[in-house]
């Protein structure tokens, strides 16, 4: 028996494509190849994005918006993703010094799901029904700029913002 070709997907025209995704029609997906996918996405949607297209409608289509946040040594801080929950987020660290991209936390009608890091800014969590990243028991290496990337399905097409907060952490006890 022989297997079926796969199916191509291509993120944006063969042109300005960054992404292939295949799947074999008529197989079911186990949990390898589920889990292959999210990262997939991961990859994807960390990706810089690509440069604007003469086109008036693409400008419209990609959002940035920056804030800058403080938090101390062992507290809590919580990084806020747009007031509206985005269809998909992801969530990335860029510990500063450094051009490195790490995922957090990706999420999607299944649910938020934290990457776990040994060594990295602290407790991360997701509250309920939000797209927040929460930062429990901060440490100085959570210092940085965190990224999420939020995809917001409009009408028939798709809009993403890029919230980038810069995060300086200080000691406790220190003004």
């Amino acid at each position: 028996m022989s297997t079926p070709e796969p199916t191509k997907y291509f993120s944006g025209d063969s042109e300005t494509s960054s992404c292939l995704t295949a799947r074999v029609p008529g197989r079911k997906a186990d949990v390898s190849s589920m889990f292959l996918h999210a990262v997939l996405i991961v990859v994807c949607l960390l990706l810089p994005p690509l440069p604007a297209l003469p086109d008036a409608e693409a400008e419209e289509e990609v959002e940035y918006r920056g804030a800058n946040a403080t938090a101390s040594t062992g507290g809590s801080v919580r990084l806020d993703c747009g007031a509206t929950p985005p269809s998909v987020f992801i969530w990335g660290f860029t510990r500063s010094g450094s051009d490195n991209n790490v995922a957090l936390v990706y999420a999607d009608e299944h649910g938020a799901k934290v990457q776990a890091r040994p060594g990295g800014p602290g407790r991360v969590l997701v509250p309920a029904d939000t797209c927040a990243l929460v930062i429990e028991g901060v440490r100085e290496e959570a210092a940085g700029t965190y990224t999420c990337q939020a995809l917001y399905h409009v009408g028939g097409g798709a809009r993403v913002v890029f919230y980038s907060t810069r995060l300086d952490v200080r000691q406790s006890g220190r003004r």
